[in-house]
């Protein structure tokens, strides 16, 4: 699910140490309950339109941005340019926001690296760290 900046119109992204969305292009801040108070109208939808990719390598549904047209499938990991089609879907109450940075997941990974024995050594070269990025996990509470 896409955030335009209310300022420029330009994408937000979640910053982790700031536990707010930023704006890629004018770089302002704003804070998720703020955003959810200023946009309650379009909050309060329960479905929005959704572009959903299909992974030419695995097949997979994959849903990115509408001007995204390569992109890192999570779940094969190969990165393609990806076939389009729009459909309805269950829009989210809330998005918990990510709590640790990526730095803080490499270190946490390499410390756990440590502690195995017999860990192949194509996961301990920096690829595997570099490659490293928060993805989000659907899911539906009742």
């Amino acid at each position: 699910m896409a955030v335009k900046c209310p300022s420029c119109g330009g994408k937000m992204a979640f910053n982790v140490p700031t536990q707010a969305l930023k704006c890629g292009y004018c770089e302002s801040d704003i804070l998720i309950d703020d955003y959810y108070l200023s946009n309650e109208a379009e909050v309060s939808k329960d479905t929005y339109t959704v572009t959903v990719y299909g992974c030419p390598d695995c097949g997979a549904e994959l849903s990115a941005p509408d001007d995204q047209t390569v992109a890192y499938c999570s779940y094969c990991g190969g990165e393609s340019n990806l076939t389009m089609k729009q459909e309805e879907a269950v829009k989210p109450a809330r998005i918990i926001p990510f709590k640790i940075s990526k730095e803080d997941a490499a270190k946490t990974y390499e410390n756990a690296l440590k502690t195995r024995l017999y860990v192949p050594k194509e996961l301990k070269e920096g690829e595997h760290l570099n490659a490293f990025r928060g993805i989000y996990i659907p899911y539906l509470s009742y």
